[in-house]
């Protein structure tokens, strides 16, 4: 009976982790590359740089360009697997900031043939002056 339980442990709680790779649910959207596109009626660029473990994404505008590297092995980042956008958020380490920050990353799919990228970068120092950042940039599959 305890071996039981222990089977059923270990497999719940392979079950709760298990997640699709990074890497192969970016590639589920776009494979690796350069896509131009809009936000709203300005041009930008989305470029996908994929790895075995890794796949980061770069947004280009034309004042600006960010980026995000979500690693495989990371639980920072969660696949909805019914519509297969892909988000994460990252701390970030910035000691002259408030919590050091945060970065967001969302890809999301819709039902015709766009990938819309957004990346917030939420910033704000002691003195409470917002530094926050936001790019988007939407792609045609």
């Amino acid at each position: 009976m305890k071996l039981l339980a222990l089977a059923m442990t270990f497999l719940f709680s392979a079950t709760l982790f298990a997640q699709s790779p990074a890497t192969e649910a970016v590639e589920r959207l776009l494979t690796a590359g350069t896509y131009d596109g809009s936000n709203g009626s300005e041009r930008c660029s989305v470029t996908i740089q994929a790895t075995q473990d890794s796949v980061t994404i770069a947004i280009t505008n034309k004042t600006k360009k960010d980026s995000f590297t979500l690693i495989n092995a990371s639980s920072s980042y969660k696949v909805n697997d019914n519509t297969g956008a892909v988000s994460a958020i990252l701390s970030l380490n910035y000691p002259r900031y408030i919590n050091g920050g945060t970065k967001i990353l969302n890809i999301v799919p819709d039902d015709i043939d766009q990938v819309e990228f957004s990346l917030a970068q939420l910033l704000e120092d002691h003195q409470g002056n917002d530094m926050s950042t936001y790019a988007s940039c939407s792609v045609a599959k």
